[in-house]
């Protein structure tokens, strides 16, 4: 593969990462209200992604300092890769209503 069609295989890929981001930071920030919220029931609204694309969007946001994620039973906050979806809930941070509110930016995150 030459080194133009790698660069633009790479950007799109950026861009899908970006608006998947923003797509979950809308979601979150509107249908929950940026409560504290199952995220199972957020995968209701993104049935047609790969989980595995989901989980590394939430992680990104969570190591951004955008969303909170705590285990339900315990209340504990927790790491997002080392529970099931089922098992965690998260809500939006300040910073992650400042990025849905347009006083923060985030080069990966497409509001």
């Amino acid at each position: 593969m030459n080194i133009n069609k790698k660069k633009i295989i790479d950007e799109i890929a950026a861009k899908d990462f970006s608006e998947l981001n923003g797509a979950l930071v809308r979601t979150i920030g509107t249908v929950f209200n940026s409560r504290w919220f199952r995220i199972s029931d957020l995968m209701v609204a993104f049935k047609d992604k790969d989980e595995t694309d989901i989980y590394f969007s939430l992680d990104y946001l969570q190591q951004g300092g955008f969303i909170a994620v705590r285990s339900i039973e315990s209340k504990d906050m927790v790491e997002i890769y080392d529970f099931d979806l089922d098992e965690v809930e998260a809500r939006l941070t300040n910073d992650g209503l400042k990025l849905l509110m347009f006083r923060k930016r985030d080069e990966l995150i497409e509001i």
